[in-house]
């Protein structure tokens, strides 16, 4: 990890704390956290937003008038907070201090992100197996995304964080292609 990484991941916590703990008094650490994670998808999702968020020609007023009018539903504590984020000019830190702020509201709710990726729709029992499986490898409860990428012609893979656990036929196949390329 890079030294100005490490150094954005630590602005981006300490922002993050700052949020989790105004919100903590009227417990809505999670809706402001669900509020500051679509706004960072909203970024993410959109290359116009992302460099205006970036651009260092436009002045933190312009970039904080422009992020609240975006939140117009969202809680008062979330638009304040998104405000002062970028009124100190941490707005390119946005997505970072979302992150941040669910994985907070995540640990104080015993709860754990996981996304997992079929290669075709999985059934219930499918479904409720794979939770049962993160459950018990991580000791919380799980929150699933699912997805399909039919490129894993089968099985299914399970991120948890930087955690990737692969039990996809591409994968075994992939696997078995490099044995065979050994032995040769």
């Amino acid at each position: 990890m890079s030294r100005s990484h490490a150094s954005i991941s630590s602005i981006a916590r300490r922002y993050a704390a700052a949020i989790f703990a105004a919100s903590k008094p009227a417990a809505q650490e999670a809706l402001i956290a669900q509020n500051l994670n679509a706004l960072a998808q909203t970024i993410t999702n959109s290359p116009d937003l992302k460099r205006f968020v970036a651009s260092p020609s436009v002045s933190p007023q312009v970039k904080a008038r422009a992020l609240v009018a975006a939140m117009k539903s969202a809680p008062t504590l979330a638009q304040k907070s998104v405000e002062m984020i970028a009124l100190q000019g941490r707005a390119p830190l946005m997505v970072a201090i979302a992150s941040a702020l669910s994985a907070m509201v995540d640990k104080a709710s015993g709860e754990v992100r996981a996304s997992v990726t079929a290669a075709a729709k999985l059934s219930a029992a499918d479904e409720l197996a794979i939770t049962a499986m993160i459950a018990k490898h991580t000791g919380k409860k799980p929150v699933i995304q699912h997805a399909t990428d039919e490129a894993l012609m089968g099985g299914f893979t399970v991120q948890i964080g930087s955690t990737l656990m692969d039990a996809s036929v591409k994968r075994q196949l992939e696997i078995l292609r490099q044995q065979l390329l050994r032995a040769a």
